[in-house]
């Protein structure tokens, strides 16, 4: 239900903003410098899928070249399971390779560099780097006390695994307007992935979007935000 909550969320946005894409775009050539504004800061409601939100505050070079700060976190309250020894989560994501797990926590941080060359039309390139620590039911001894003696089982127990992962990635993409305040921005491309993790425990790296994947992904988003003169 919470899943089917956050999509329905991202269509409201989609819906609400794509409209005035066509509208509000102009030529970039045909604006004064003057008219652009300094800085902008925007949201990423697709992220909201994976437990996230990601903050984008960009500041102009010239009036075709931007540098964008990415700043993301990522939180999904750890669940209990104690008696329900054969669920292993309520929580599912992309990342996870959608597969349940009990519990996220992570921060991330990149730098996007956008060149606009046609109208509100822009190539970018950008590296990011974020920290994942994911909580998931898994198989294992656990030891155990009676009558003084030390025992141990073999059952699902909760474990942890920690993420590094470093990305880079090549976009094209259009925004709405310059000239208004708020803006909508879409962008897709492609992108590289490396994580480091312990080997030894759960590698959530099956997809191209899981939290252990290592090679080339497609990327995607939309962008909500608003201008500051």
């Amino acid at each position: 239900m919470m899943n089917r909550n956050r999509i329905f969320v991202i269509l409201f946005f989609v819906i609400l903003f794509a409209v005035k894409m066509d509208i509000q775009a102009q030529p970039v050539q045909q604006y004064h410098e003057t008219a652009f504004p300094r800085y902008a800061f925007s949201l990423e409601p697709l992220y909201l899928y994976n437990g996230s939100m990601r903050l984008n505050v960009e500041k102009r070079l010239e009036s075709k070249d931007w540098i964008e700060l990415n700043l993301t976190g990522y939180y999904l309250p750890h669940d209990k399971i104690e008696t329900r020894e054969y669920e292993q989560g309520s929580h599912f994501t992309s990342n996870s390779d959608f597969e349940r797990f009990t519990g996220l926590s992570g921060l991330g941080i990149g730098s996007t560099y956008k060149h606009y060359f046609s109208r509100s039309f822009f190539l970018s390139a950008g590296a990011s780097y974020t920290y994942y620590r994911v909580q998931y039911m898994g198989l294992g001894f656990y030891q155990y006390e009676e009558d003084k003696l030390n025992f141990y089982k073999y059952h699902y127990q909760d474990f942890s695994q920690t993420f590094n992962k470093f990305t880079t990635n090549l976009s094209i993409g259009a925004r709405s307007t310059f000239l208004h305040t708020f803006f909508v921005e879409y962008y897709f491309g492609v992108g590289y992935a490396y994580s480091l993790y312990n080997k030894e425990k759960k590698a959530y790296n099956s997809t191209p979007f899981g939290f252990g994947y290592k090679g080339s992904y497609p990327t995607a988003g939309i962008k909500i935000g608003f201008n500051i003169k």
